[in-house]
């Protein structure tokens, strides 16, 4: 029983490292949403720093003041 607590607190430590929100570009519009919500398909912006909420394919966009997002 002590292992199965222990493995349940590492999950729950895992959880929390998760932001509470993410943003996604729906529409083309940057909309800030549960990460939760966050579904397939959906293009993250993560921003320098920032926590990366989900797994999926990394593709890298221009770091300059003339990026689209």
């Amino acid at each position: 029983m002590r292992a199965r607590g222990g493995a349940n607190d590492a999950v729950r430590a895992l959880l929390d490292l998760a932001p509470p929100a993410r943003l996604v570009v729906r529409d083309g519009h940057q909309v800030e949403v549960p990460t939760a919500d966050v579904v397939a398909g959906d293009l993250l912006v993560v921003r320098p720093g920032a926590k990366i909420a989900v797994d999926g394919w990394w593709r890298p966009a221009p770091a300059t003041s003339t990026s689209r997002w």
